[in-house]
């Protein structure tokens, strides 16, 4: 998984950590009926150690494709 910051203006203060996560996945199996989800990239907010704070979004085509989902739709 790779860290990204939703907002890129903060990757400059030495005080901030990256606040969201992107990664790859092939499609998990739903328990309740039993149907493959759909493969490809998501993201969900979470800093670095510690557990997710959103439930994931996607899926994306790219792994760009769904930061800038992030940026766009959660801009401060």
């Amino acid at each position: 998984m790779a860290q990204f910051y939703s907002d890129p203006a903060r990757a400059s203060c030495p005080h901030a950590l990256p606040d969201a996560e992107v990664w790859y996945s092939e499609g998990e199996i739903d328990p309740e009926t039993g149907e493959k989800t759909d493969a490809g990239w998501f993201y969900q907010f979470c800093f670095p150690g510690c557990t997710p704070d959103s439930d994931p979004y996607g899926p994306f085509a790219t792994e760009q494709a769904a930061i800038e989902d992030c940026r766009e739709n959660f801009a401060e």
